[in-house]
């Protein structure tokens, strides 16, 4: 798809001093891991925007845990298992929903207020989840609440060296191919620096930026599984994209996600006629898998015309909307429509990207010295449907299991320098007037031809589309480029995935493969810059 590296690395200012572990990104699963890697060794955290801007900080809904006596990790497992479709890794599951209680009690050690009811934590119900396990924060400000607790830790931390607004272009490898460092640029000054370290982290979220409508802030653009992939990383179930099914465009024209815990207290939803569709559909109605509700309003959405389902939360107390919703209250208010006694026009839009840097059960990549965490991991976690409210607690679950990897190897990891490179190109002011339309036509190719239901044909297109672009994108010394660059991989990672998957399974929906077909999927699409493989689903 592109050179090595995007940009010579003899036009970058030389490293002048080399860190124990450089992590990449500030969402729940980057700066988690910087203050646990921060107890024992020096941090340089490197994020493109400011420390706090992430997906973690939009999450409404919040994390899964089984906490009360009706509930237990065994059953956490099994939802979980439910969810993915059978690709889950089911020794990846157990780890994670064992783990999460105490993930819980350490957000809260930490400064983190969560919820409360009658003096015990307060747990909602979601999407495929069996039982009331979701704890929140703020009603609906979850991610937000974890990501100032976390923020406020990282400042505090004295060996954690913070660098914001700096775009990571590439991950720099050695001779034999191990990562030795990243190749930086300031996103206000376009300077360009290199930064060494033992071990390096990737933590960079997903890929929804790629797609016209997202819920996901405008920093997902792939970065990371794009800078992996050109070092040679292995990367996984990129075909497996999440829609979420509850997004509210508002009138200033952006995606704004309503959670499904709003689902969890009791909504419904209806078509144009003010059916609700899901009955009989799933036994748990509104609150099936994603993947369910998402194709049912799909097949909903194309029968009436419309490009829009209801939700209706009319019947619900106004006391308990308020209380437990208060920014989708204060969002739907500022664009003229009331929570309260209105039906809210809402559709699916891209949410999480289930695929990513294929990483053992420590967060290591196939690329020694490198690591993924997070959503820009794939874990074996979600298989090829996510459970709700799993995602934060994946982040914070391999974070340890990362950080405690690194604390077993670091006295025995030497330093490395670079390979030298003359395979990028020299960057230059160049022509990037045409950056915002290009990204604009690659978000509707995307949306039309590898979105939530799928086909031959248009993913044929959307590949011709991508390879025409890269062509006619040249990388130029401006983030924006590089970042274009970065979707450009990872859209490409994506369709090459869906084209090969023939099948319709969890969130890949094949209108010319409608059907499971477990005797010739039940595996993984794995890919790296040099060939195209398959892998078993672990037993």
């Amino acid at each position: 798809m592109s050179s090595r590296y995007l940009i010579d690395l003899t036009q970058y200012h030389p490293a002048d001093e080399i860190s124990d572990v450089i992590v990449v990104g500030s969402g729940i699963a980057g700066l988690s891991l910087a203050i646990r890697v921060g107890s024992f060794a020096n941090v340089r955290l490197i994020t493109k925007s400011e420390l706090q801007e992430s997906a973690t900080w939009y999450a409404q809904g919040g994390i899964a845990a089984a906490l009360n006596r009706q509930d237990n990790w065994r059953l956490h497992f099994q939802d979980t298992i439910r969810a993915g479709q059978g690709l889950c890794d089911p020794q990846a599951v157990e780890f994670v929903v064992k783990e999460a209680p105490a993930m819980i009690r350490e957000l809260m050690e930490m400064g983190t207020t969560f919820d409360m009811k009658q003096g015990k934590l307060s747990l909602a119900t979601e999407g495929g989840h069996s039982r009331a396990r979701v704890v929140h924060a703020g009603g609906d400000a979850t991610g937000a609440e974890v990501e100032r607790s976390l923020v406020r830790s990282v400042r505090k931390n004295q060996r954690v060296t913070v660098h914001e607004r700096t775009l990571v272009v590439d991950i720099l490898t050695d001779r034999d191919g191990s990562c030795c460092g990243v190749a930086t640029m300031d996103t206000s000054t376009g300077e360009l620096r290199i930064y060494l370290a033992k071990v390096v982290v990737l933590a960079t979220g997903g890929v929804g930026q790629m797609y016209q409508f997202t819920s996901n802030p405008s920093v997902c653009t792939g970065d990371g599984i794009a800078m992996a992939y050109r070092a040679g990383a292995i990367i996984s179930d990129m075909e497996f994209v999440q829609f979420h099914p509850t997004v509210f465009q508002t009138k200033r024209g952006e995606s704004f996600l309503i959670t499904e815990a709003v689902r969890g207290e009791g909504a419904f939803l209806r078509d144009k006629k003010g059916d609700r569709f899901m009955l009989g559909k799933h036994p748990l109605a509104e609150l099936g898998p994603r993947d369910v509700v998402v194709r049912e309003i799909v097949e909903v959405m194309e029968r009436d015309g419309t490009d829009h389902i209801y939700l209706d939360a009319r019947h619900i107390a106004r006391n308990v909307l308020e209380e437990r919703f208060p920014t989708i209250v204060a969002t739907l208010q500022e664009s003229g429509v009331d929570f309260f006694t209105e039906l809210i026009q809402v559709s699916p839009a891209a949410h999480y990207l289930i695929g990513g840097v294929k990483t053992n059960l420590d967060g290591e990549t196939s690329v020694s010295g490198l690591y993924a965490c997070g959503e820009t991991a794939c874990t074996g976690v979600h298989g090829a449907n996510r459970l709700a409210s799993n995602s934060l607690l994946e982040g914070l679950v391999f974070a340890k299991r990362i950080a405690q990897s690194i604390k077993d190897s670091l006295s025995r990891l030497k330093p490395k320098m670079p390979q030298g490179s003359s395979e990028g190109s020299s960057p230059s002011p160049g022509d990037i007037s045409g950056i915002e339309s290009k990204k604009n036509e690659l978000e509707q190719a995307m949306m039309k031809k590898a979105g939530i239901v799928r086909d031959c044909e248009g993913l044929e297109e959307a590949e011709t589309f991508i390879q025409e672009s890269v062509k006619s994108t040249p990388c130029s010394k401006d983030p924006r480029t590089v970042k274009f660059i970065n979707m450009l991989t990872s859209a490409w990672l994506t369709v090459k995935a869906a084209q090969l998957r023939c099948e319709s399974r969890g969130v890949h929906l094949r209108r010319d493969y409608p059907y499971r077909d477990d005797i010739n999927w039940k595996k993984h699409i794995l890919m790296d810059n040099q060939k195209i493989g398959y892998e078993d689903v672990a037993e």
